[in-house]
């Protein structure tokens, strides 16, 4: 909880730091185009904020050894950004149900011959879900930098919560606690977009831990924080999954949205 209550300070700070690589818009709207240029982006021009960080004993993944040559681009010009993903997963872009105020545009990745999968969430600012998706998986539309302690905690349940920077721009990785029947925690990434009508980009990672349990039992739910916080619930198709969604979320560059 101390590390939460820090919580206004950064997000506060969030778009004060965050820069936005403004590069020439092809007129190709969410275009999938073979390429081998890696595109990743470096951070060593960045100096974080102050992170908000707290233990986590989950083994790092490293990148390097994963091949590139075949990846494909995803651009999106009306959200802003363009992702390098592998050539044997496909992307389909929904958008939000008429019930909802605002606008959110989901993107979802799958693998057409293993278990990976992700999925990235924009919001515009007014957004708020009524008869829509629930109030279960995704969040307001607001600014990061206006979130407060409060609603942080109210949309996310976050923890293990830390300072990411992609494309120059400083976001947050944490795990979240998601109910809707059962529950299951995912490991999350959020960051805002800059030069967009779109405010956030969520991006859920296919670090998932199922807890096959109905009702949001809140002994259960401690435990289950613990393994996750340990490590234990990954296995190696698990930790596969997340090098390949490191890889993407390195790729990931934001321009000026159309």
């Amino acid at each position: 909880m101390k590390n939460c209550l820090l919580i206004i300070s950064l997000l506060t700070t969030l778009v004060l730091t965050g820069c936005v690589n403004n590069t020439p818009i092809n007129q190709n709207t969410n275009e999938a185009v073979d390429t081998n240029q890696d595109t990743a982006t470096t951070t060593n021009e960045v100096t974080p904020t102050q992170a908000i960080i707290q233990e986590n004993n989950n083994p790092s993944t490293t990148t390097e050894e994963i091949d590139t040559s075949d990846w494909l681009t995803y651009r999106n010009e009306e959200v802003g950004f363009e992702i390098r993903y592998p050539s044997d997963v496909s992307i389909n872009m929904n958008k939000e149900l008429s019930f909802d105020t605002g606008e959110k545009r989901y993107i979802s990745l799958k693998s057409k011959i293993n278990s990976f999968s992700m999925s990235l969430v924009a919001t515009t600012p007014d957004y708020v879900e009524d008869a829509g998706e629930g109030c279960c998986f995704y969040f307001s539309g607001l600014p990061i930098s206006s979130f407060d302690n409060y609603n942080f905690l109210k949309f996310f349940s976050p923890f293990n919560i830390e300072n990411i920077v992609v494309d120059n721009t400083i976001g947050l990785k944490f795990f979240r606690v998601n109910y809707y029947v059962s529950f299951w925690i995912s490991r999350t990434v959020i960051v805002p977009i800059f030069n967009s009508r779109f405010t956030n980009i969520l991006i859920n990672s296919p670090e998932v831990y199922l807890v096959d349990e109905l009702g949001l039992d809140e002994n259960i739910k401690q435990e289950a924080i613990q393994i996750v916080k340990s490590g234990t619930h990954l296995n190696e198709e698990m930790l596969d999954n997340i090098k390949i969604f490191e890889k993407i979320l390195r790729t990931l560059k934001f321009f000026k949205s159309i």
